[in-house]
């Protein structure tokens, strides 16, 4: 019966301290990494500030305003292609474009690429949708052709006609790459 007893008590008392020993690493982490992590979401908030008022800026420019009402006026559409393709590089964005309310990319900073957004349709898009629907959007989501990270931010063009969605396509790519070489 003592020896139940006392092996009783040692299992209790070794389940209590590797409880404690748990919690206490646990809570040491946690202290460790909290400021890691806001430091990350302040620097993913900062790039994402640096861009995020591309759309609504563009959704006030007579050319682009222009542009979209007459569709079919090509020097109107390259002299916008021309100022995405400055203000992207100015800005230092992934992609900047403009979609017409079918969902069809009208006017984009890679016109001249290969392989280039002009033309395709992102109707079905959903910061597209809710630009159209709402004025405004912005969404969060990993692109399943590359499996990267893209954050969109979406404003609509004209009220009533809706002329279009100004997006921009925001990366995290300097980002991850100072986390890969910090060793995060």
């Amino acid at each position: 019966l003592l020896i139940l007893v006392s092996l009783t008590v040692v299992c209790a008392v070794t389940f209590l301290a590797q409880r404690l020993w748990r919690e206490n690493g646990l809570r040491s982490l946690q202290a460790l990494n909290e400021p890691r992590v806001q430091l990350v979401a302040n620097a993913v908030r900062a790039e994402i500030n640096r861009q995020d008022h591309l759309p609504v800026m563009l959704s006030f420019d007579p050319d682009v305003q222009q542009a979209l009402a007459h569709p079919n006026d090509t020097a109107l559409r390259d002299r916008v292609n021309d100022k995405l393709k400055l203000i992207s590089h100015e800005a230092d964005t992934r992609a900047l474009y403009l979609i017409t309310p079918s969902g069809q990319v009208f006017a984009t900073d890679d016109a001249e690429k290969p392989d280039t957004q002009l033309g395709r349709n992102l109707s079905e898009r959903p910061y597209v949708r809710t630009a159209i629907e709402a004025g405004r959007s912005a969404f969060l989501g990993v692109e399943p052709q590359s499996d990267r990270v893209r954050y969109y931010v979406a404003h609509s063009i004209g009220e009533k006609p809706l002329l279009g969605v100004a997006v921009v396509r925001i990366e995290f790519d300097t980002i991850e790459a100072d986390w890969e070489r910090a060793g995060e």
